[in-house]
């Protein structure tokens, strides 16, 4: 199936766009309560751990195409294959943390319905970017998406969470004492 997905470096540029996504994505989700804001980390940062869990026990790769031309899209794709080796790719942390996105405002009321269904779109097109530029497989796009969704569960249904903000604040504690505030 991964065959049949054509190469397309055009999608290099969502595959990029996505930090500005996920970073406006984030404040948002910030802003919500206290609570929420330590369930969504705790869930997000749990989901990091999987991946290098990952990534030391069951290495992945992938193989790249050549790259035939010189315009400016060849040149965007020729960075991404620079800076991204194709090692460590399942889960896909893209779509991770663009699925961690739309989680993260499923249950805030203040975010409009029709940014949320945009967020899931851009989302989506992410998952599409990572296939089309040949930095994942299909596989790896599953398993991003399964592991937000397995750490926010998790993450929701413990109390967990509470561990994560007392250390947060212990530390917040210390740094304050440190610089004399």
């Amino acid at each position: 199936l991964d065959r049949s997905i054509p190469f397309m470096p055009g999608w290099s540029f969502i595959y990029l766009g996505c930090f500005l996504f996920w970073a406006v994505n984030y404040i948002l989700i910030t802003r919500q309560s206290r609570e929420e804001w330590f369930q969504f980390a705790t869930g997000d940062y749990l989901s990091r751990l999987i991946c290098g869990i990952f990534f030391v026990l069951l290495p992945t790769t992938n193989i790249r195409p050549e790259i035939v031309g010189d315009g400016v899209v060849q040149g965007l794709i020729r960075f991404i294959y620079r800076i991204d080796a194709p090692t460590n790719l399942f889960p896909s942390i893209h779509c991770m943390a663009s699925w961690f996105c739309c989680i993260g405002l499923r249950k805030c009321k203040e975010i409009p319905e029709w940014y949320k269904l945009m967020s899931v779109l851009i989302a989506i097109s992410v998952f599409i970017s990572t296939l089309a530029t040949r930095q994942h497989v299909l596989w790896d796009v599953a398993g991003g998406i399964g592991v937000a969704e397995l750490t926010w569960f998790i993450s929701n249904r413990t109390n967990g969470w509470k561990t994560y903000q007392r250390l947060n604040e212990k530390i917040s504690v210390g740094i304050s004492r440190r610089l004399g505030r």
